[in-house]
């Protein structure tokens, strides 16, 4: 490259920086006038090596976007024409010990997925998660030596606290609160797996993979897009993994070892856990797909070999694409398994839940215990009403003017009255 288009380069690097920190638009004529570049050569630049960096505002405005986060020479290399410079331009320019920061995190997360998808693996989401974290934290700790930020606990003379012998680095909760740039969403789903991990490090675990499988998946991939958006694709996991085979063809085949879980005492500390996290959520966090991946598997064929090359295709979620979602949702009724729906499926009267839990406990609950329960645990207002239901628990069915109660509720008092003393507390209870 000549001296006189190397400066141009570097003149248009000053530009896009100096827009950048300004917050200011700019044309394609002062693109020119800064840097003594041509119309066409700043339009070829528009469109094809800035179509990341640089968006059109309006007309003839453009912004500079906060993909634009280069050095100078991590500019130079990917304006280059030669495209192993131009892709790997980060790489040349890591420090030995960020490039051990992201081995760790890469090696941990390709064991948590490994440990995940293993059959007989038992401990599989308790052990993806412990992992997971792991990764995440050196992920976070490469971009702060990266960036060269300080990422050590200082005592009072601003020294840095030793653990051990070694410097007490922050834990995942600080980094997050500290790096300050994960969506809402995303961060609300890391947070909810240190919860999990804590719970996970410090007592017994049951397995509540069915659970919290949709989580995992967004833990992965948006570890995935932040390793890949801040170090390059060349750091992917994409070329290390591979989609696990599944013998679950339907709902109905749910493991029985798991089923046998639902009952535990411990695996319903983890349900109460992630449901009490989960309603403190706002709508648009819960229900995005950055915190929790929601997919249907819908089998796809094809009429020649050409037409069914990829056995699973997963498709990024868009609400404005009105044409995919219903192509999808045609191929669903197509494929979907015929279920007659019965109102109130899967609740049961007070009587019922009464017989349930007493033979559960081998202990009288009687209808009436059942009423009392209820006022004790505050799941629902006295009268027939709607409102202040809690609707995990019961559900006011308007029809007959009367509640009907879920197994989750089966399920909550078995566990809670499984307790002696909480058993006599609820049936000798008395309002006030």
């Amino acid at each position: 490259m000549s001296n006189s288009n190397q400066s141009k380069l570097d003149k248009s690097y000053n530009f896009l920086l100096n827009k950048k920190k300004q917050a200011e638009s700019f044309t394609i004529d002062e693109l020119c006038d800064y840097t003594d570049w041509k119309p066409a050569t700043a339009k070829t630049y528009l469109s094809k090596k800035w179509k990341d960096l640089v968006s059109k505002k309006n007309g003839k405005y453009y912004n500079v976007n906060e993909k634009f986060d280069f050095t100078l020479k991590e500019y130079n290399l990917y304006m280059s024409q030669v495209q192993e410079k131009s892709t790997n331009y980060q790489q040349s320019f890591l420090s030995t010990e960020v490039e051990l920061l992201i081995k760790k995190s890469r090696d941990s997360a390709i064991l948590a997925i490994d440990s995940y998808n293993r059959p007989q693996t038992s401990f599989r989401t308790q052990g993806f998660t412990v992992l997971m974290i792991i990764a995440w934290t050196s992920l976070l700790h490469s971009i702060f030596e990266k960036n060269n930020v300080d990422y050590f606990y200082k005592d009072d003379n601003n020294v840095s606290k030793m653990i051990d012998g070694d410097k007490k680095a922050w834990e995942l909760s600080k980094c997050i609160t500290e790096f300050g740039k994960l969506s809402v969403t995303v961060e609300s789903n890391l947070r909810l797996f240190i919860k999990l991990r804590n719970k996970i490090e410090h007592r017994y675990s049951p397995v509540f993979d069915l659970d919290i499988c949709g989580h995992c998946q967004c833990l992965l991939f948006n570890y995935e897009e932040l390793l890949t958006s801040t170090f390059g694709n060349e750091y992917s996991l994409n070329s290390s993994l591979t989609i696990p085979l599944q013998v679950v063809k339907t709902q109905q085949s749910r493991n029985i070892n798991s089923m046998k879980n639902v009952e535990a005492e411990h695996y319903w500390d983890l349900k109460n856990l992630l449901e009490e996290y989960q309603k403190s959520l706002p709508f648009e966090v819960y229900s995005s797909m950055d915190y929790c991946f929601r997919v249907f598997l819908v089998p796809k064929t094809g009429n020649n070999v050409n037409t069914s090359d990829l056995a699973i295709e997963f498709i990024k979620y868009d609400p404005e694409n009105t044409n995919l979602l219903e192509d999808l949702n045609k191929q669903l009724v197509i494929i979907k398994e015929r279920n007659i729906q019965v109102a109130n499926q899967g609740k049961y009267k007070p009587k019922a839940v009464s017989e349930k839990v007493s033979n559960k406990l081998h202990k009288p609950f009687t209808v009436n215990h059942h009423t009392k329960a209820w006022k004790y645990f505050d799941v629902r207002k006295s009268g027939n009403q709607a409102a202040g239901c809690d609707t995990r628990y019961c559900q006011f069915d308007e029809a007959h003017d009367s509640y009907v109660y879920t197994q989750n509720w089966i399920n909550f008092l078995i566990n809670n009255l499984s307790n002696e003393n909480e058993y006599l507390q609820v049936i000798n209870y008395k309002e006030k």
